[in-house]
Parts: C-alpha cells; structure tokens; sequence
C-alpha cells in the first residue's frame, strides 16, 4: 500500500501537482468520523509545518480490512477522493489527479518522467518504474529528432537516484552521469555510456 501511495505522488510531482504550503499529507482513517467525511486538520505543527493530516471516515469492517492484501484498489480509491475534495476544485487539477490514479494502478510497470537532455540531434530521457520491492528501476530511452526511439535500456536497480544526474547526448553516445553531492560519493559511481546512432 505504502508503494501504492508512492507512485501517486510520483505522477502528481511528474504533472508538476503542488499542495501547496506542505508538501507531505498524512491520510488517517477513521471509525469514528462520519463515513466518507474528508475533513483537513487545521492543526499545524509549528515545528514541522511541512506536513498535514486528513481524517477520512471509514466503517470498522473497512478499517480491519485494509492491510489485507488486494487492498491496494481501495487505497488510491481514498487517496483520489481526498484529493478531489481538497484539492480538485479547477478542472486542470482534477484530470491530474485522475491521471495519476490511473497510472498507479498500473503497479510496478508505471513509468515516471525523471529527466531529460535535449539536443539539436535527439532527446535522451530517464523515467523510473517503482518495483514491488522498494527499488527504482530506470530505464533509459534515446529518440532522434523525428521521434523514433534508437535505444531502450534498463539501468541497474537502485535505492538511491544518486547515480542519475546529468545526461549527455550526442550523435554517437548517451551517457548517464553520477550525481555530484555530500551524500554520494562520485568517485565510487561509475557513469553508464551506450552508443547510439541519431
């Protein structure tokens, strides 16, 4: 569910959906709010204003019911509705949340828009599957300025998107750099080159 959840908020951050003042929102269901209530706390932390909650009514057998598995679907069922409620009031925001919905259904096969390069030449561009076992799966695609694909790859499995940084494109190759910060060290990453021809 937790997974679930996560490919939402990928979709929503890839269609460039905000919430605005916090940028994490904390679902709690509850049997002792009114089912099917939607109702935004108004309480915020003054420590960690980054965050909110959400109390969503729900019935004791759904409460019971919700870690079981195959309740996934009643998941992003909540999350849309929420979201609709709080934050779906123009058009635009709706067909987002809507798309996204869709697209995590999907599961581990949703691809995620990560970044690309843009050349006079072609687009080199990296999308993210998020694997049923917590990992990225990256995939790389290389098209040519007619918008034919040249080349598909897989990059190895990762926890970390520290090793996606910059990519560089050219008639002839496509290299994926390391990312440069405190938190990776650069030197232990090695980029991933492939030839292409564009």
């Amino acid at each position: 569910m937790h997974l679930a959840a996560h490919r939402v908020a990928m979709k929503l951050r890839e269609n460039g959906f905000s919430l605005g003042e916090y940028d994490h929102l904390y679902i709690c269901f509850s049997t002792e709010e009114p089912r099917g209530s939607v109702t935004l706390d108004e309480d915020v932390d003054k420590y960690f204003p980054w965050f909110r909650k959400v109390h969503v009514g729900i019935t004791p057998d759904a409460l019971s019911a919700i870690e079981t598995e195959g309740e996934t679907s009643f998941l992003l069922e909540h999350i849309e509705n929420v979201l609709l409620t709080l934050f779906g009031s123009d058009s635009a925001s709706a067909v987002i949340i809507r798309d996204s919905i869709k697209d995590a259904e999907k599961g581990q096969e949703m691809l995620m828009h990560f970044k690309e390069k843009k050349t006079t030449k072609g687009t080199a561009a990296i999308y993210l599957k998020l694997l049923d076992n917590g990992h990225y799966l990256p995939v790389l695609s290389v098209k040519n300025i007619d918008g034919t694909e040249v080349l598909r790859e897989n990059l190895p499995e990762t926890s970390d998107l520290g090793n996606l940084g910059d990519i560089q494109l050219n008639s002839k190759n496509v290299t994926v750099k390391p990312r440069k910060n405190s938190y990776t060290e650069a030197k232990a990453l090695k980029p991933f080159s492939f030839e292409v021809q564009l």
